[in-house]
């Protein structure tokens, strides 16, 4: 046997196929998405997909998603970027504050230092107690 043997001894009968390159196939045809490529990014132009959503945790999903992608489009804008730093974090996470001390408020700790500069300890330090442990 010779290296590319077929395994046909020879006057074996051999089929022969004729193939037809010019007529397209079906399985040749590129495979339709209808979501869409995941690595190709939706330009602004496309619509975005807004298919009935009947589940109460698929919306919120979408509504994440969505919120994301419209971060990201912010981030690709230098000034955006800026204007993000700028902005305290509390308020881009839509935290409320209640009753905030302003920063020049004093706030008297239990240790003052007078004008002699002798440490006073003030009776009602919760640390400090008659009872020994």
């Amino acid at each position: 046997q010779g290296l590319y043997a077929t395994g046909y001894k020879d006057g074996d009968y051999k089929k022969t196929y004729d193939l037809d390159v010019d007529s397209p196939a079906a399985h040749n045809q590129p495979h339709h998405r209808p979501h869409g490529d995941p690595y190709v990014r939706p330009s602004a132009t496309q619509p975005v997909n807004h298919a009935p959503i009947d589940d109460e945790g698929q919306w919120k999903e979408q509504k994440q998603k969505e919120e994301l992608r419209a971060k990201n489009k912010k981030l690709n804008n230098p000034q955006a970027v800026i204007d993000l730093e700028n902005e305290p974090a509390y308020l881009r996470r839509r935290v409320e504050l209640d009753d905030v001390p302003h920063s020049s408020e004093v706030t008297v700790s239990r240790w003052t230092i007078t004008g002699d500069e002798e440490p006073e300890i003030r009776r009602d330090n919760p640390y400090l107690h008659d009872n020994v442990d």
